[in-house]
């Protein structure tokens, strides 16, 4: 695979007539993917279907583009607010450990 940590696929070979050699579209293919990549699913679904074109025997390739649906103002919205929480977050405990460790000075 091109990537091994954003997800990979797995094929099993179904036996067709009782013989050990598959047909075409005889095959079981699981595709995996990492959630956090969001378009590792396009590339692996890519890299699997061309693959299975190559083994068909056809010619040509498949292209796939991706792109991702824009956030909501609402997913914006959340998405600052966390980010102003995280940060306040973060004065609060600075601003109360440091006063605290010079009071044991003084």
């Amino acid at each position: 695979t091109l990537c091994p940590n954003w997800g990979g696929f797995v094929g099993m070979a179904v036996p067709a007539d009782g013989t050990h050699r598959p047909a075409f579209g005889q095959s079981v293919v699981s595709l995996f993917h990492n959630t956090s990549s969001i378009h590792s699913v396009a590339v692996f679904q890519n890299v699997l279907s061309n693959a299975l074109l190559t083994r068909a025997g056809l010619a040509g390739s498949i292209t796939v583009t991706n792109h991702p649906m824009p956030h909501t103002s609402s997913q914006e919205s959340f998405m600052e607010n966390l980010t102003a929480f995280i940060i306040s977050t973060y004065l609060t405990w600075a601003f109360s450990f440091i006063p605290t460790g010079i009071v044991f000075y003084v």
